[in-house]
């Protein structure tokens, strides 16, 4: 079989180019900042990554039962009123947020509207 200049030059192409391709998934994955979204970079984030591990139960298998294996331990350590107070908690939190956005808004033409939308349900 006879290899021709234009087969090595069609191969080596080819080559190259899923070389720069993984090489820019990479530089983007690694290099971007948006990278730092999927790491914990806060003192926030720490805790509460901390809060939801600390719900998991590792020992039970999450295709047999992912119920259990997110929240098995709060099920096993919290009686009910406890967990209505964790649950609340968590309700408290997502109000934080929400009225965070809404004073805070993304969008500084819509801040006034967001802020009145926060003083009437306050």
């Amino acid at each position: 079989m006879k290899v021709t200049n234009t087969k090595i030059i069609a191969f080596s192409s080819i080559i190259l180019s899923i070389t720069l391709l993984f090489s820019n998934i990479m530089h983007y994955i690694y290099d971007n900042d948006s990278a730092n979204d999927l790491f914990c970079i806060s003192e926030a984030c720490d805790k509460y990554s901390e809060k939801v591990l600390k719900l998991m139960n590792n020992s039970v298998d999450p295709c047999d039962n992912f119920y259990q294996y997110a929240c098995g331990t709060m099920i096993r350590d919290q009686n009910d009123s406890q967990i209505h107070f964790f649950t609340k908690d968590l309700q408290n939190g997502v109000y934080d947020q929400v009225r965070y956005i809404l004073e805070n808004g993304w969008d500084k033409r819509k801040k006034k509207k967001n802020r009145k939308i926060v003083k009437s349900k306050s």
